[in-house]
């Protein structure tokens, strides 16, 4: 198994502590698993102009680090770490236009909305003890139904203490190119 960071432009790694926010994901180095993210990139064709140079990425800590490897584990930790933030949701629309959307679409979107939200990651109460994260493999149900998992994409991890890993040198990787837009 190999982590890569993929990335436009050679990256010197330092060291540091991400702090974390309110976002769905953490922040931090992110990497895949065995050229995931390139895979998932150019299938999807998104920000090919990332994948021009890949860096090896050594743990050098792994006790440090969470593993999820099994469906069970991602919600388990969803259920530990999530919070529920719907409270804080205030639709723009009267219960009756709610009500005619969920008649109409067979839906209620907002009730999918506020379901989302009571599973928020606090990435801020993960990083107290752990230095990290690793998902493989990747699981795509999961993704329909935690919010902070959708946007993974693929198996691959997070490192927001740097001090537990070390970065390779960066390889120059031949491929697609970007598409070029007309000007």
């Amino acid at each position: 198994m190999a982590y890569y960071h993929w990335a436009s432009h050679p990256v010197k790694l330092k060291g540091m502590r991400y702090a974390q926010s309110g976002h769905p994901k953490p922040n931090g180095l992110w990497f895949d698993v065995d050229g995931s993210w390139k895979r998932w990139c150019e299938a999807a064709r998104f920000r090919l102009q990332g994948l021009r140079y890949r860096h090896i990425v050594t743990v050098l800590d792994a006790s440090r680090v969470l593993f999820l490897g099994k469906a069970e584990q991602i919600d388990l930790f969803t259920q530990r770490y999530g919070h529920n933030l719907s409270g804080h949701i205030q639709p723009l629309q009267s219960p009756e236009e709610i009500d005619a959307f969920a008649r109409r679409y067979g839906r209620d979107l907002l009730s999918d909305i506020l379901e989302q939200f009571s599973r928020y990651i606090q990435w801020s109460e993960v990083a107290k003890k752990y230095a990290g994260i690793i998902i493989k493999p990747y699981f795509t149900k999961r993704s329909r139904n935690h919010l902070w998992y959708y946007g993974w994409n693929c198996s691959g991890g997070c490192i927001w203490d740097t001090s537990i890993i070390r970065l390779g040198r960066p390889r120059r990787m031949d491929g697609p190119r970007p598409l070029e837009t007309g000007k």
